[in-house]
Parts: C-alpha cells; sequence; structure tokens
C-alpha cells in the first residue's frame, strides 16, 4: 500500500494523517518546527523540516520506503509540491505540478482576477507598496468593512446575539429565556 505523506500539516493535515491511518495507510507527516506536536501521534511517521532544501530531502528519504502520495495540507505545501515537482521523487504521487492550475489558484489576487473572469464574485483585492496615501485611496473604493491587509472581509456583529448566564465556575448554562 503507498504511503500517504502530509505536507506542512497542522490541525487539519494531523485530522486527515489519523483518519489514514486508522484506516490502515502508513502515514508520514511533515511538518515545521512550529507545529512539531503534530509528528507526535500514534502510529505516525513524523518529521520535522523548515527549508525547501530539507523538505526534499525527507521527500527523498521517503521515496525510499517505496510509492507515496503527497497530500499537501497548507497553500505553502501546494505551492512547494507545484515549483519543486521535477525534483522530487517520481515514486511519490501528485495533483499538483508546474503545468497544473494550483500556483493559479493559492495566489489570492489571481484567483480573484479567475472568478471575475468567470463571473464570480470575490473580493476586491488591492495591492499596497506605500500605506499611508494608497490605504486612504482603496478605503474610498470599498463598499464593504474591511481591514488594511487583509483579503477577506470583517464578519459582521451578529444582530440577537445568544445571552448566556454564567455560573461561578464561569462555563455557560445556556440561553436565556426572555419573558416576552
Amino acid at each position: 500500500m503507498a504511503r500517504a505523506i502530509v505536507l506542512d500539516a497542522a490541525d487539519g493535515g494531523l485530522a486527515v494523517a489519523c483518519a489514514l491511518r486508522r484506516r490502515g495507510v502508513p502515514v508520514t507527516v511533515v511538518a515545521v518546527p512550529g507545529y512539531r506536536w503534530v509528528t507526535r501521534a500514534r502510529g505516525i511517521d513524523g518529521r520535522i523540516a523548515t527549508t525547501r532544501a530539507e523538505w526534499l530531502a525527507e521527500l527523498d528519504d521517503l521515496a525510499s520506503l517505496g510509492r507515496g502520495v503527497l497530500i499537501p495540507a497548507s497553500d505553502r505545501a501546494v505551492e512547494f509540491v507545484a515549483r519543486e515537482r521535477n525534483r522530487i521523487p517520481p515514486d511519490l504521487y501528485s495533483f499538483e505540478g508546474p503545468s497544473s492550475a494550483h500556483l493559479e489558484l493559492t495566489d489570492k489576487a489571481s484567483l480573484y482576477r479567475l472568478a471575475a473572469q468567470a463571473g464570480v464574485r470575490a473580493p476586491a483585492v488591492q495591492r499596497l507598496s506605500s500605506r499611508a496615501a494608497r490605504c486612504r485611496r482603496c478605503a474610498r473604493r470599498l463598499s464593504f468593512a474591511a481591514q488594511a491587509g487583509a483579503i477577506t472581509p470583517v464578519p459582521r456583529p451578529v444582530r440577537n446575539p445568544p445571552q448566556y448566564s454564567r455560573p461561578q465556575s464561569g462555563r455557560p448554562q445556556g440561553r436565556r429565556r426572555s419573558s416576552a
């Protein structure tokens, strides 16, 4: 059976790895040092890599164990596999490659441009090089609340948030009932 190799695993990558392991699939998780904890799950081969060279060295080592399927768990991992596909051993399979659409789809500006061409609504993107003047100019054109530098709109406040009573322990007990 081919090994599943989850690249740049964090919370979601660990969930995928554990689900595959429960189904009998051998799993390796490659994470960055900030997510070292995801490499320590039971029955999972965990590895740490920081640089592209280290990621490639880990993949070379994993290819020596036999066939594998690369599962990128982040945009960074998708970009890595797409850009470095020619340097990754051929026994490690992936959907991403230099001629695939993955690089265009992980770049937000490119993704939103493709969406606009297809008639799909997407958030506005304005690339800024100097903050002050351009932020003011950009803010005048925005028709929705946004944070400077953010890609997605700021969430609107909930109109009628549920009211919770707090016991002495500080945990919510449930929704208060109105007397109306």
